[in-house]
């Protein structure tokens, strides 16, 4: 069964590769072939595509099946399962590791491919050779190295009867859902950026002006998708490694989130309805980026360059992601110096939407880059200088979170705007609204002394987002009356904006006023921390032999507040058969809605004198409502957006 699944695997992705060179080589052939039976080429060359995107769903089905029957003769099989993981943790299986995460990946690729040209294509006929040759270009790149490097069907020489057992930081349910939805995400990227290079290329003005209203909902599916891959990364942070936090600035997750920040700019700069000209590069610049970004994402994974939890182990595909990422940039740069200037940017006011809206995007860009050069910077330094150095989160509190703050502004400025600019003299006396609301934060940032003047200066101007949003929901209200599609279009964007800042409260909240307490105490003692009375009661040992876990282990708290039982905590780790030297946290935290109390066990000793770490996170669970309150405004212009 084993060598029936690597055969058939491996063709499978084989003859992918082969088809893709052919429609490459086609539509090469097509720029310069004059016959007029293109309409029937396209279609043929559409239905070698979905070819393409059948044979790998087999190859990804074989993969899975032989994970699940415990193939461990399959090298990857060995290295990422066991007898005793169970079948969800077997899906997890599938892309934990570097050669089954390459295959889903471009799984999902393909699948995003062969959905846009069979729903979207028609609205690009007049350049659908030059998408298709993109996309093929896109697939033999995403194929090599899984034909001749990282091969996820490679046979093992020695016979195994056991594998080597999951990854134990994945062996939680968030993981489940976590990396697929992320992965989805970078994948559709590959539409923006195949669309807008392939109109600069072609020289359609025409296209030039209107591509990113025809792919509004590709540009909404990637922010979405994006947006809930990143907040569960947060989720599974928070209630997995055990440090308090739900963003830790690690390489890994400062990648994840790249590809994002361009399809939010993409986004707000396709608003401009009257001056899409004006924005043809930057249009085309954005659209390519997040793609550009996915595949930056990959190297920095696979390459070995950053230490993160994240990262693979280091391999020669690192350095053919680099050559893969040379091509995109080279290829974006043509396609930018292919597009004339059209016409120049006008903006009827400083304080107007519009002026917001490039803000906006300017912020975006700004983050993204600061981002890519923490990220390429010590990578460079430790080329030059044979020495690592490591960007502390502190810095990126500084830099990135002094960049969100300035966005947060921006966005509450453009909350109390009118639509329509009107006049310098309506705009600043919304201004001078603006500046009154912001007023009792100010007083309350000098009752503390400025310590925590910009904490408390963001969380002021995200009330006001949430003022001017609601009060835009209540305006459109009454003037749409009983129009219930008018309603949903033009609350979406408020409802977003709503959700950024109670996302943006809860974080600052969480971040800026989070406390944390370190004690270490024995079974049977007490001990008063603040207005809480901790109580330990045991520490319990637990046979689990499931999952890869041998053990898990976990302390009895009860805490008092006044005499009365706040809380009983489990927090605890679990040790693992294959990974006896990488227990993994079990963190427990009472939720509430004004704050969590979360309890992590460090450590014990012989006499089972434990170490805690005790945080208090306050509001923290308006970043979680925030984000999916975000996630519900982005699905309804998704699905109230226009078919293409």
């Amino acid at each position: 069964m084993t060598y029936l699944i690597s055969t058939i695997g491996y063709i499978s992705l084989f003859f992918s590769l082969i088809l893709a060179i052919t429609i490459f080589l086609s539509c090469c052939y097509q720029f310069i072939n004059k016959q007029n039976n293109k309409v029937q080429i396209q279609i043929t060359i559409k239905y070698i595509f979905y070819l393409i995107a059948l044979l790998i769903l087999v190859s990804s089905i074989l993969l899975f099946l032989a994970i699940i029957n415990n193939e461990f003769n399959l090298s990857y099989v060995y290295g990422v399962s066991s007898t005793d993981l169970e079948l969800k943790y077997k899906w997890a299986s599938l892309y934990s590791s570097q050669e089954g995460s390459l295959l889903f990946w471009l799984f999902l690729l393909t699948s995003m491919i062969a959905i846009f040209l069979r729903t979207s294509l028609r609205v690009f006929t007049k350049i659908a050779f030059h998408i298709m040759t993109i996309f093929s270009a896109i697939l033999i790149f995403m194929l090599i190295p899984l034909v001749f490097f990282s091969q996820p069907f490679k046979i093992s020489t020695i016979e195994q009867i056991e594998g080597l057992g999951l990854n134990p930081l994945l062996v939680d349910p968030a993981m489940l859902i976590h990396p697929p939805i992320l992965l989805s995400g970078l994948a559709s990227t590959v539409i923006p950026f195949t669309i807008a290079t392939s109109v600069a290329i072609s020289r359609r003005n025409n296209l030039l002006i209107d591509w990113t209203l025809l792919i509004r909902k590709w540009i909404l599916l990637a922010i979405f998708l994006l947006t809930l891959g990143n907040l569960l990364g947060a989720w599974w942070a928070y209630t997995v490694l055990g440090w308090g936090g739900f963003w830790g600035w690690d390489p890994v997750e400062n990648s994840a989130v790249l590809a994002l920040l361009p399809m939010i700019a993409l986004l707000h700069i396709s608003y401009f309805k009257n001056q899409k000209k004006a924005f043809a590069h930057m249009n085309v610049f954005l659209g390519s980026l997040g793609f550009i970004l996915a595949i930056f994402t990959t190297f920095n994974v696979r390459s070995g360059a950053i230490d993160s939890v994240h990262s693979f182990a280091q391999s020669d595909t690192g350095f053919y992601y680099l050559i893969y990422l040379t091509f995109l940039v080279l290829l974006n740069i043509y396609a930018l110096m292919s597009i004339s200037p059209i016409e120049k940017l006008r903006i009827p006011g400083l304080l107007s939407k519009e002026s917001t809206l490039i803000f906006n995007a300017f912020i975006n860009l700004l983050i993204t880059l600061s981002i890519v050069s923490t990220l390429i910077l010590p990578i460079v330094f430790e080329i030059i200088k044979q020495e690592k150095i490591i960007i502390s989160p502190s810095f990126y509190n500084q830099t990135i979170g002094s960049l969100l703050l300035l966005l947060i502004i921006a966005l509450s400025i453009s909350s109390i705007l009118p639509s329509k600019y009107e006049s310098k003299k309506k705009s600043y006396k919304r201004i001078i609204y603006f500046t009154v609301m912001l007023l009792p934060f100010l007083f309350i940032s000098l009752a503390t002394n400025f310590n925590k003047f910009l904490p408390i200066f963001g969380i002021g101007c995200s009330i006001i987002i949430c003022y001017g949003s609601l009060y835009s929901i209540y305006v459109n209200l009454l003037k749409s009356k009983n129009n219930v599609k008018a309603i949903f279009n033009k609350q979406a964007s408020h409802l977003t904006h709503i959700g950024v800042a109670i996302f943006t409260i809860g974080a600052i909240s969480a971040t800026a006023f989070q406390t944390h307490q370190q004690f270490t105490i024995k079974p049977g003692d007490e001990l008063q921390l603040g207005e809480y009375k901790i109580i330990y009661n045991s520490l319990t040992y637990e046979e689990i032999n499931k999952n890869g876990i041998n053990m898990e282990v976990n302390a009895n708290i009860a805490m008092f507040k006044k005499n009365n039982m706040v809380a009983e905590l489990a927090p605890g780790k679990r040790f693992f058969t294959n990974n006896p030297t990488q227990p993994v946290g079990v963190v427990d935290i009472k939720r509430g809605i004004t704050k969590d109390i979360y309890l992590f066990v460090q450590t014990w000793n012989e006499e089972l004198s434990s170490q805690f770490h005790i945080y208090i996170n306050p509001f923290i669970n308006l970043l979680w409502f925030g984000g999916a309150l975000y996630l519900f405004g982005i699905g309804i212009s998704l699905v109230q957006s226009k078919e293409t």
